[in-house]
């Protein structure tokens, strides 16, 4: 697991703020179908399943920022300005693993949903 963390630039509006949660939503939700699909490859069907369940959430989650978003402002929500670092959700070097367990994965989640909820 990385333990090597790059804080963004500072945040100059809610804009900006909700344009970095969208990302880190959409971030999660691929993460969660490779996740899904790793877990159908070693049988997990039902892991599988709950990964992607997870990802859907979190693509409701990108729906329920933009909804805001358009509400606030009435205009979408600007792209993520150049150079910014989206919060590591996954490790991918054991997200890619071949020792990734059922356990290690939902250990992943846990992890993911953890920093989400700092964030």
């Amino acid at each position: 697991m990385s333990t090597l963390h790059v804080m963004p630039p500072r945040v100059s509006s809610a804009e900006e703020l909700m344009a970095m949660a969208k990302v880190m939503e959409q971030e999660a939700a691929r993460r969660y179908r490779e996740l899904a699909a790793r877990m159908r490859l070693r049988g997990e069907d039902h892991l599988g399943g709950l990964f992607e369940f997870l990802a859907g959430v979190e693509d409701k989650h990108v729906r329920k920022i933009d909804d805001r978003a358009l509400e606030r402002s009435a205009k979408p929500l600007p792209t993520m300005p150049v150079g910014w670092q989206i919060p590591e959700n996954f490790d991918d070097e054991e997200g890619a693993s071949r020792l990734l367990t059922p356990y290690r994965a939902l250990a992943l989640a846990v992890r993911n949903e953890d920093r989400a909820f700092a964030f």
